[in-house]
């Protein structure tokens, strides 16, 4: 259970991002990131997740979520 103060950080930690992009399978979406990355020439994150069911990169604005 995430306590108010933990809520807030995550908030916090995304608040720059101005796009999301979702998608289907966890394999898609960092193949996507990826791409991304390279075309525009910015850093792909590692998965974010603290799920293993989920994937979560971010691409300078731009958040990858499955």
């Amino acid at each position: 259970m995430h306590t108010r103060k933990a809520r807030k950080e995550s908030v916090h930690e995304y608040t720059s991002e101005q796009f999301v992009c979702t998608g289907g399978s966890p394999t898609r979406l960092k193949l996507y990131a990826e791409w991304f990355s390279k075309e525009c020439n910015i850093e792909c994150s590692e998965n974010l997740s603290k799920s293993d069911r989920f994937v979560l990169y971010k691409t300078g604005k731009v958040v990858w979520v499955n």
